[in-house]
Formats: C-alpha cells, sequence, structure tokens
C-alpha cells in the first residue's frame, strides 16, 4: 500500500499541471485490486532490477542466493555484490521457482538461465560467491559452487560470514549454561504469550503504562534476529510482562499457574536480568 499512496500522489501532482491527465484522473477510480497491485509491484521490482544490471555494466560482480519455502514453492532468493565508483553495493534480483528439483545440477542451471535472461552471462565475470554450508551448496565438488566455478574459474567460494556467526550464536546459545537458561525462559514466555487470552492481556497493559507494543516471537536457529528481538522485547515490556504474570498467579483457576509462576521466578532472578542485559549487544552484532 505504500507503493499505491506513493502512485497516487504522484497522480495529484501531474493532475495540477496536466489538464488532460487530471480530466482521466478525476474518474471514479481507487487502483486498489490485487491486480493493479500487482502491477505496481513488479513494475517496481523491474526497475529496480534493471537499475541493478545497468549499474553492474560491463564490471565484475559475486552472487549470493539461498533457498526457503513460501507457502507451497520453493524458492532461490538471488543477489549480487558489485562495486560502482569504489563503493560495495549488494543487490535483490529476485526469486527464483525451483520447486521441481533443489539438487546441484537444478540450482546451478537457474542461476545460469536467471543470468542469461537478463544479459549478464555474456559482458560480465563472476568473480565470488558465497552461500550457506549445505552441501548442496557449497560442495567442494558436486555442489552448487563447483559448478559456477566450472563454467566462471574466479569465482571464489566463501561460506556467507552471516550463516556463519549465525551458528557460532546458535551453538554458544544452546551449551553456555547462563545463555541457555535465558532463552529456556524465552522460549517459555513465547508459549505463554502464544494464548489469545494472555497475549490481549500484555497488549493492554503494554498501552496502559506507554510501553511501546512488542511481541515475543518463537526461537527458531535459521531466524538470525530472533534471539535479538526477544531479549529486546522483554526487556523494554519488562513491567507488563511481570504485570501479567502476577494475574495470572493470582487467578486459581488457571490451568497454567504452576507455569507462569515458574516463568516469574526466572524473570526476577538478578542473574537472568544481568545476563539478559549482556546478551543483548552481543547478539545486535548478527543484525548489524
Amino acid at each position: 500500500m505504500f507503493v499505491l499512496g506513493n502512485f497516487i500522489e504522484t497522480c495529484i501532482l501531474f493532475s495540477k499541471h496536466v489538464p488532460e491527465f487530471a480530466e482521466n484522473f478525476q474518474k471514479t477510480i481507487n487502483y486498489t485490486s490485487h491486480s493493479i497491485q500487482e502491477q505496481f509491484i513488479s513494475l517496481c521490482a523491474n526497475s529496480i532490477r534493471d537499475t541493478i544490471i545497468h549499474e553492474i555494466g560491463d564490471g565484475v560482480f559475486g552472487v549470493m542466493c539461498d533457498e526457503a519455502r513460501c507457502y507451497k514453492e520453493e524458492q532461490m532468493a538471488l543477489c549480487v555484490r558489485y562495486t560502482k565508483d569504489l563503493n560495495v553495493h549488494k543487490g535483490f534480483l529476485g526469486f527464483v521457482d525451483c520447486s521441481v528439483k533443489q539438487d546441484a545440477e537444478a540450482l546451478s542451471q537457474h542461476i545460469y538461465d536467471y543470468f542469461k535472461a537478463y544479459n549478464l552471462s555474456n559482458k560480465v565475470q563472476i568473480i565470488g560467491q558465497s552461500y550457506d554450508g549445505a552441501i548442496v551448496m557449497a560442495g567442494k565438488f558436486n555442489g552448487v559452487q563447483a559448478k559456477i566455478q566450472n563454467k566462471y574459474p574466479c569465482a571464489v567460494y566463501t561460506h556467507c560470514m552471516a550463516h556463519r556467526i549465525n551458528l557460532v550464536v546458535v551453538d554458544m546459545c544452546k551449551f553456555v549454561k547462563e545463555t541457555r537458561c535465558i532463552f529456556n525462559t524465552l522460549e517459555s514466555i513465547y508459549n505463554n504469550f502464544s494464548y489469545p487470552t494472555e497475549n490481549q492481556q500484555l497488549i493492554v497493559i503494554q498501552k496502559k503504562l506507554g510501553l511501546k507494543f512488542k511481541t515475543i516471537g518463537r526461537i527458531i536457529d535459521t531466524r538470525w534476529n530472533c534471539r535479538y528481538k526477544n531479549c529486546d522485547a522483554v526487556l523494554n515490556c519488562y513491567q507488563a510482562i511481570i504485570h501479567v504474570l502476577q494475574e495470572e498467579n493470582d487467578d486459581d483457576n488457571d490451568k497454567d499457574v504452576n507455569e507462569a509462576l515458574g516463568i516469574l521466578n526466572n524473570l526476577q532472578k538478578a542473574s537472568f536480568i544481568v545476563n539478559l542485559f549482556v546478551i543483548r549487544p552481543v547478539l545486535s552484532i548478527i543484525i548489524s
């Protein structure tokens, strides 16, 4: 809708200076149908992609991609890293549907086909590639990186540094006792407030206390910033969370009162609060 709003504002500006356009613009139409909005988004995406390809020009670039499942479709996000006026730029080119097959041969062919479709395969040279550490991507002999390097010998493979950092953080959170206690408690908070009643109570208390609305999400290893967001949310809404948990403990009819009492005891421990303040800036590194 942000794109749609900009479009309408642009139309209003044009109508002030172009009488013929103003006559058509004043007709009853709101441009809010799904098909129109999808066309706007598609036009914006094509414009951004063409700008990135134009900036690459006849130069060199590195390729970055990763797979993700979206509803019932497997998609590969394709990005490039290149230089312009000696400044490094990163750009998202688009999604590639790879639902049929996800082996190294099929994925590398998708990359070739995409580059060929947008005239990136002949006039430029790939000098780098970066993926996660999955064997289908990083395999030395039969992975995507090996197949890309067979065609582009200068395409040096680098294990995605953000992925490496995330692996270190995940291991630290699981094997260090203090951080394991923190994230076990945060997971319990998520489970407790995943019920509509408790979540609604938290929202009401946040409003009464004048706090910015924050939600507690599920902690998932592949979502790199979820740990930081949860730490930040608990610290910012600590007073509201404590208030709701105390109300749950006072309600003898609440079947989950024992769980709420356990969470409350953990949250009020000095060691938990200190460790939470220590771990939050550490985790901020992964999203910077």
